[in-house]
């Protein structure tokens, strides 16, 4: 028996409307369950994939497809890192003929590849720019100024513990479940001695 071509044509265009509406609500539900994700977890970001492809939005997603989120918390974990060793540090003027104060003096490296000094006078609030920061999976926060290694010596009545490894302390004990933060000496190429760090590393 022949099949009827306008039978088959109806049900096609029912098939195809419900996998519409499928779709639709399928990414009405990604989107509310985002939402309530980034409430909950306040990421710095997040990176997705539908369908296996990564950055693709979220309406190319199949009606019965996949769609992944990995949030991103580094960012703010440097931020608070950098905040932490602010409020750690001595106010003594460091010893450069610049007068720049000790605490405002950093240097970062992601990934082993050195990114930027945080200096020239930043307050704590300024960090922010941290979140622009490209992903890694190592960052290394240290002052490679020689005050820096008598100050985590005990140097200063102001910071008798020294400044580094308290600040590890803090770091670890609020995000150590999402990242490994260790204290570490690290020596730069021609220097005499080793500088206090910082090392934060994604688990």
């Amino acid at each position: 028996m022949a099949r009827d071509p306008v039978f088959d044509r109806q049900v096609f265009l029912m098939l195809r409307g419900a996998e519409q509406e499928v779709k639709r609500l399928f990414v009405q539900r990604i989107h509310q369950e985002l939402g309530r994700a980034k409430m909950e977890a306040r990421p710095a970001g997040w990176d997705q994939w539908m369908d296996g492809k990564e950055g693709a939005p979220i309406e190319s997603v199949s009606p019965f497809g996949v769609a992944v989120f990995e949030f991103r918390y580094m960012p703010e974990i440097i931020c608070f890192a950098l905040d932490i060793l602010f409020a750690n540090s001595p106010i003594d003027l460091h010893p450069r003929a610049d007068n720049i104060v000790f605490r405002e003096f950093r240097q970062l490296f992601v990934d082993g590849v050195f990114r930027d000094d945080v200096s020239d006078g930043m307050e704590p609030s300024d960090f922010r720019w941290v979140l622009d920061l490209p992903k890694g999976t190592e960052y290394l926060l240290t002052d490679d100024e020689p005050y820096a290694g008598k100050l985590e010596r005990g140097f200063s009545d102001q910071a008798p513990n020294g400044v580094y490894k308290v600040s590890c302390d803090t770091v670890r004990r609020r995000y150590g479940n999402l990242v490994q933060v260790q204290f570490q000496w690290v020596r730069s190429e021609g220097a005499k001695r080793g500088a206090p760090a910082m090392m934060i590393r994604e688990l």
